[in-house]
């Protein structure tokens, strides 16, 4: 006969009797097992936690009608739970640590990596400055070999040829590029190293300015190239030169509009003429041919209203007036000097020259201030701090450029510009010599024809013989052999 043995436990767990699997036992309830009179061993096993065991040796001598056990296993378990919680607890933190190590690893690599790339780019940019450095320093003259007939560059100060002579015909050097035609007279555009930035197969181009040429199609449409090899499209019947980022575009109906580097509009093509900005101004001409300026964003901040005037130098321009009187305005549109002269030209830092209805030249400031009045027949523009002049007797000297002084008299039947500290003059025996700023005859007058003084101290000479030669500053003569050999050979 089976006994009934009334097992109460506080957790649910599993019953093992002599290793082998019961029944299941649940919390706080009656749970009832039958067993025959013997000795047993019984395992309680938390059903959450394996490892929470309860053993225990149980004797039935006698056939009873119920027997009850009563098994506390809570604090076990609940320790148990507490020491789970804690190790996953501790896991979590390793993990996080290992995580956190692991982040840290990454990041310390990828700002290694940053900073390698970063000096491997700045090291990349440094060569290509330094290349792109010496590359501006590069004085290359073009060149002509006199068997080929073919052009090239030298370095004017190794005499080296950077440059092949491979081409029907080149241009100078502007802002690192050049123009060069092939042999089916085309153009395209190389730089000092003599790589083609634009390929030969443009029937006219212009040098570069402010960062872009302009170019023109085999249609006759003009468009440009701006220095990052970008080629944009040929589709004005002309365009200037850009300057300050902007450059004018006409139109196939003969209006005039103003673009930037990027093809944007400025200002639609609805003006009947323009000129180039300078000085944040651009002069434009209306549909009622009067003449008035834009600014950079294309608004007509100087109203059309004069007959005729010029683009802005520095911070004036010259204005005229319907009775054909010229004045200069400032860059709001002001007069500034009042309209009453037959021309202006302006030469910068506000000033102008003027001619009066006598036909006599003079120079006057923005406050209308007479630097010179006017008594010369003609005016040169200031080189350094000197310009020359030219009397009512045909004679020429210089002025300063502060107070428009007679410094150099007028005692020369002609001059040109300073150039390197000295300036070539010519008596009334058609005889050419040097003088200094001070008006000093350094270099006797005896020549035929000269040239300027160059950056090495230099002028080349003829005599009236016909003999060539080399002069330095105090005017000795220094025959240069291989000037000559290279000028016979067509080598220069």
């Amino acid at each position: 006969m089976e006994t009934e043995v009334h097992i109460e436990v506080d957790v649910d767990c599993k019953l093992f009797i002599f290793n082998n699997y019961k029944t299941m036992l649940f919390a706080h309830v009656d749970n009832v097992v039958k067993l025959n009179i013997g000795r047993y061993k019984l395992d309680f096993v938390s059903s959450e936690y394996t490892n929470v065991k309860v053993s225990q040796v149980y004797s039935l001598l006698t056939n009873l009608y119920s027997d009850y056990i009563n098994i506390s296993m809570g604090d076990e378990v609940a320790n148990e739970k507490k020491r789970i919680q804690e190790e996953e607890r501790r896991k979590a933190q390793e993990l996080q640590q290992k995580e956190k190590e692991k982040l840290e690893i990454e990041k310390r690599k990828a700002e290694e990596e940053k900073k390698r790339k970063l000096e491997a780019e700045t090291q990349r940019l440094r060569e290509k400055r330094e290349k792109q450095d010496a590359l501006d320093r590069l004085d290359l003259f073009r060149y002509v070999n006199r068997i080929t007939k073919k052009h090239g560059f030298k370095d004017s100060k190794t005499g080296k040829i950077v440059v092949p002579c491979m081409w029907k015909r080149v241009r100078s050097f502007c802002e690192g590029y050049a123009g060069v035609k092939d042999d089916n007279d085309k153009w395209g555009i190389i730089d000092k190293t003599g790589e083609l930035i634009l390929e030969c197969q443009w029937p006219k181009i212009r040098d570069f300015n402010d960062g872009c040429a302009c170019i023109k199609d085999d249609c006759g449409k003009w468009g440009f190239v701006d220095k990052n090899r970008r080629l944009h499209s040929c589709k004005w019947k002309y365009i200037g030169d850009f300057h300050q980022g902007i450059a004018c575009v006409q139109d196939d109906n003969n209006k005039w509009g103003f673009i930037d580097a990027d093809e944007n509009y400025i200002t639609p093509c609805k003006w009947n003429g323009a000129e180039s900005f300078n000085c944040n101004r651009a002069l434009v001409k209306d549909i009622q041919d009067k003449y008035g300026f834009i600014d950079k964003a294309g608004k007509n901040i100087i109203p059309c209203k004069w007959e005729n005037a010029t683009s802005f130098n520095g911070w004036v321009a010259g204005v005229m007036d319907e009775n054909d009187k010229w004045g200069l305005i400032d860059q709001i549109g002001n007069v500034v000097v009042d309209l009453q002269w037959k021309k202006v030209e302006l030469i910068g830092g506000g000033r102008a020259r003027i001619m009066d209805f006598s036909d006599t030249w003079g120079i006057i400031d923005e406050y209308s201030r007479f630097v010179t009045p006017c008594k010369w027949k003609s005016i040169g523009d200031f080189k350094g701090f000197l310009a020359k002049v030219e009397d009512i007797n045909d004679k020429w000297g210089f002025i300063e450029h502060l107070w428009g002084k007679l410094v150099i008299p007028c005692k020369w039947k002609d001059v040109r510009n300073f150039c390197n500290l000295l300036a070539a003059v010519k008596d009334d025996g058609d005889r050419w010599g040097f003088i200094n700023s001070e008006g000093i005859l350094v270099v006797p007058c005896k020549w035929k024809c000269v040239s300027d003084f160059d950056e090495s101290g230099f002028a080349y000479v003829t005599d009236f013989q016909g003999k060539e030669n080399r002069i330095n500053s105090a005017g000795q003569e220094m025959f240069d052999v291989d000037f000559f050999r290279k000028k016979k050979n067509n080598e220069l």
